[in-house]
């Protein structure tokens, strides 16, 4: 994948991905993310194993980046046996006052915090 500047205009519509993730100790996951952006907003969801995480916020400038600011966040059940990594994550996204930068790799967007990848 090539790494891309973000353009100037805000992203608007739908974007998901959905695929495997493996945890430290090899194991693998399903793991799907959808997002929507909506005037300057932002709405997401993703599923991790038996892990939901819901947050929402504004969609801020930053240099030639965007970024999620997170206003509302919420975790519904930690799966028993994710890694660290995939916790903290996890946990961050969810966190009041939190910043995602967005990158872009191709037509998709990289939230490195989070782990996620969301294609139009």
């Amino acid at each position: 994948m090539g790494y891309q500047p973000t353009p100037t205009t805000l992203p608007d519509g739908r974007y998901r991905s959905s695929g495997q993730v493996q945890l430290s100790d090899g194991r693998l996951i399903n793991a799907v993310h959808s997002i929507r952006f909506e005037d300057g907003r932002f709405y997401a969801l993703s599923r991790q194993a038996d892990t939901l995480l819901e947050n929402a916020g504004l969609v801020e400038r930053d240099g030639a980046h965007h970024r999620l600011a997170v206003s509302h966040g919420e975790v519904t059940q930690l799966a028993s046996g994710m890694d660290n990594e995939l916790i903290f994550s996890l946990l961050y996204s969810r966190r009041e006052g939190a910043h995602i930068r967005l990158y872009q790799i191709g037509e998709c967007l990289y939230a490195r915090a989070s782990l996620q990848v969301f294609c139009p």
